[in-house]
């Protein structure tokens, strides 16, 4: 589950626009019943759009340029398109991790990322051959390591917040 908050934004705004478009389709049939049904449903989803852009502000903010690929920029993208892209196997490597952490909810300790990364490519990842990747990664910005914690990964950057839950769960 490797998708951006604005993907659910965009998901919970077109929810809105179709509940809206039937209560009007109710209104017209006088089916009064149904339209305000519609209409609560439209007035939960405006709430809960408004719920994740006030919670998620930090996430919604424009990327920082990067030099470096990430896995949302080659989403999607047509295979020719791939072919003349250099994307090395350590970029895959890369990617693969990423996704193997937004599986677990996005932040992750080493030894759930060990787990992630077999669950997502039946591979087992060397330890200590990750640890110098996810260091790379951090130093490229493709991944954020907690700031008062070794070994807990993020694929976003961990506000404070975030910091307390971690710190708080020794696993």
């Amino acid at each position: 589950m490797s998708q951006s908050i604005q993907f659910y934004v965009d998901f919970v705004n077109e929810q809105i626009d179709y509940q809206v478009q039937r209560s009007e389709h109710y209104d017209k049939q006088n089916d009064a019943v149904r339209a305000d049904a519609y209409r609560k449903r439209a007035e939960h989803f405006r709430q809960l759009a408004e719920f994740i852009q006030q919670n998620c502000s930090q996430s919604l903010s424009p990327l920082k340029p990067s030099v470096y690929i990430s896995p949302d920029d080659i989403k999607n993208l047509p295979q020719e398109l791939l072919n003349q892209l250099n994307i090395s196997d350590s970029d895959r490597s890369d990617f693969q991790i990423i996704e193997a952490i937004n599986s677990v909810g996005g932040i992750a300790s080493i030894d759930k990322i060990l787990i992630a990364y077999y669950h997502l490519t039946k591979e087992i990842y060397d330890r200590q051959k990750l640890m110098a990747k996810l260091y790379r990664m951090s130093v490229k910005k493709m991944l954020y390591s907690h700031p008062h914690k070794k070994g807990i990964y993020s694929t976003s950057e961990i506000n404070e917040s975030e910091t307390k839950g971690v710190e708080n769960n020794d696993d």
